[in-house]
């Protein structure tokens, strides 16, 4: 093979991959519900985090696309803050959902601890499942109080 020839497969290659990254990364977004979320809950970055953790575990929306890893949520005086790192969200904007829109499930038993399912809006346009024990730091470091999320459905 020649040496054009080469830089054009090369070329190919490196567009089909983001190509199919830039998918991938999109149909996340469709799937967990985030693109749906920040219409209605987009923050507009002034205000600051009064704790932030890294989600482990963490599933969003009805498929539960797995944000393991990837999701920094935040507790703010105003709601909890929601974020995906950018490599792996490029269009995904950050989220801010007011502590009012939220509605929590009972713990549930998970593999390794107990889990919690979140719900966004009234009536609900999104969920997250995380721990049991993230929710609480959470909930803690705003200062709210956890019994105002109960389900009563």
């Amino acid at each position: 093979m020649d040496q054009e020839m080469f830089r054009w497969v090369l070329a190919a290659y490196a567009l089909m991959f983001l190509g199919i990254w830039l998918v991938g990364t999109s149909l996340n977004g469709l799937l967990s519900g985030w693109f749906r979320l920040q219409r209605w809950y987009a923050d507009d970055g002034t205000e600051a985090p009064l704790r932030s953790i890294r989600a482990r575990p963490a599933f969003m929306g009805r498929s539960g696309v797995r944000l393991s890893g990837r999701l920094t949520l935040g507790a703010t005086a105003k709601g909890l803050s929601l974020r995906v790192l950018r490599l792996f969200a490029p269009f995904q904007r950050p989220l801010l959902i007011p502590w009012s829109d939220i509605t929590a499930s009972a713990p549930m038993p998970g593999w390794l601890s107990e889990r919690i399912k979140l719900h966004f809006g009234q009536p609900a346009i999104g969920q997250l499942t995380l721990s049991a024990k993230s929710w609480a730091q959470l909930v803690e470091a705003a200062g709210v109080d956890p019994a105002g999320f109960r389900d009563e459905a």
